[in-house]
């Protein structure tokens, strides 16, 4: 835990925020509220356009969807980064990943958040809240800064549901009292291999009669007895079910979609049992639940398997608010937002200062002003030596290295919501406008990189046994803004 000063905060409390305020505690003017708890469930991998909420036909997240009606349901949502410590960074500080710095790791070297930089359990425990997190490791380790402000930070992962039963047993064993909770939960089920139980393979992908390893669930270690057994499995489940995949193949294209449905049906399951804990406990009265994603995943849609690209289907996450007493149940917010406004929103939400550097922007008055000017969301693909970045505004989209003078490629949303047709020869005026946004916003984030800089740090013996056991090691080139080339291989 941290004694260190914070930077400034914001001291201005606009009119709307104190009503809002009082919405998410749950009360009435002039009426004490007990305090609120904080639930943020971080589901890796997830893709917007594969719940049923967001449109999708499968029936893939009963409980997601159900949650959602009691809920508001943010529909563009984009995400910071295709890449789980970058993104997840910038969900914990409200800044872009090119500000605060830092990447996943593909050696024993890494970066941690700087110790200036206030991080969300930091700012909570500050105010007094007990937080815990029980994630899926991998770059999720609390070495990344990650774990600053909890008093447990459980990286042990394991899967879905040894992560889900540890939350629940700390739900249930608990102290009780008036000290409010802040409750971190996250998992890898998502993410390849997409090798969820059997039963639920069968659901999803009954008929497949090609190459593929079936194979069933091998998770991160669960315990630090089997760690190096657990990572060894992994590691070769991971080769047999890519050594058998055929990307020219439609059947086995198909193959990995469905069995992708299947992992996300899983998941859903695993969250609604642990949600139901959660009202046994009677705790939801007191509760403002969030789930998330980090960034989605692609199957060949610009010539990658995983999330290796800057593409829609990699930014579209999904982002449902439950607040407390289920106020704005079904509202579903229709105008852009960016995986950093999560930052300033829970700070708000909680009635908590946000700190001046923020470059996210609060979401909660969408609720009350629907003339608000939308956001532009930027996104970056955040790898080792890349600086290659995304910026859209309401129909348009630029994907291009903010350092160059030219090249890059122009998308019309509105019309083009898959990205198959560059438009930048079309549109010059337009992709040198973006482009100039671009070096703007780039120019931004050096200086608060400047002003936050990462720590460097060594990844111990599990972590780097995690890193092989993941495909960390994989040579596996950048795609370019132009176009992307084939390729599988796990890039969390």
């Amino acid at each position: 835990m941290t004694s260190r000063p914070l930077p400034p905060k914001i001291a201005f409390r606009p009119a709307w925020l104190a009503g809002l305020a009082l919405v998410a505690a749950g009360c009435a003017p002039g009426e004490e509220a007990d305090p609120t708890n904080l639930l943020l469930v971080s589901l890796d991998t997830l893709r917007a356009d594969r719940v049923g909420a967001y449109g999708y036909d499968r029936d893939t997240t009963p409980f997601l969807d159900s949650l959602a009606e009691e809920s508001v349901l943010f529909e563009r949502v984009s995400a910071p980064s295709s890449r789980t410590a970058s993104s997840h960074m910038s969900m914990f500080t409200g800044l872009r990943p090119g500000s605060h710095g830092v990447i996943n790791y593909v050696s024993e070297e890494g970066v941690s958040a700087s110790r200036d930089l206030p991080l969300l359990g930091e700012l909570l425990e500050e105010e007094g809240f007990t937080n815990v997190a029980f994630t899926g490791g991998g770059m999720m380790r609390g070495e990344l800064g990650f774990s600053r402000g909890f008093e447990i930070y459980d990286h042990s992962g394991g899967g879905a549901e040894p992560v889900f039963e540890r939350a629940e047993n700390w739900l249930r064993e608990r102290p009780t009292g008036d000290v409010p909770f802040f409750l971190f939960v996250h998992t890898y089920e998502i993410h390849d291999p997409y090798t969820p139980p059997v039963e639920w393979q069968d659901r999803f992908a009954p008929n497949y009669k090609g190459r593929m390893n079936r194979g069933g669930t091998v998770a991160l270690p669960g315990d630090e007895k089997s760690a190096a057994e657990h990572l060894s499995m992994f590691a070769d489940e991971r080769k047999r079910f890519w050594n058998g995949f055929n990307p020219n193949k439609q059947a086995d294209l198909d193959h990995v979609s469905s069995l992708y449905d299947a992992g996300v049906a899983y998941t859903d399951h695993l969250l609604g049992e642990f949600y139901q804990v959660v009202r046994e406990l009677e705790l939801e009265q007191n509760l403002l639940t969030v789930v998330v994603s980090d960034h989605g995943e692609a199957f060949m849609d610009h010539g990658f398997i995983s999330h290796r690209t800057i593409h829609q289907e990699i930014l579209e996450v999904p982002l449902i608010v439950r607040l407390r007493g289920a106020e704005h149940s079904g509202l579903r917010v229709t105008r852009q937002i960016e995986g950093i406004d999560l930052f300033p929103s829970l700070l708000e939400l909680l009635d908590i200062e946000v700190p001046e550097h923020v470059q996210g922007r609060s979401f909660l008055p969408d609720f009350l002003d629907p003339s608000r000017q939308p956001a532009q969301p930027w996104s970056e693909l955040a790898g080792p030596n890349t600086d290659m970045a995304a910026l859209r505004n309401e129909d348009w989209k630029l994907i291009a290295f903010p350092s160059a003078t030219e090249g890059g490629a122009l998308f019309n949303l509105s019309d083009d919501p898959r990205e198959k047709r560059n438009r930048a020869e079309d549109e010059p005026e337009l992709t040198e406008s973006l482009r100039k946004q671009m070096k703007e916003i780039a120019a931004e984030n050096l200086a608060l990189l400047r002003r936050f800089p990462p720590l460097a740090i060594n990844l111990d013996e599990q972590g780097l046994r995690e890193l092989q056991a993941l495909g960390y090691a994989d040579d596996v080139p950048e795609p370019t803004p132009e176009g992307s080339s084939s390729g599988t291989g796990s890039s969390k």
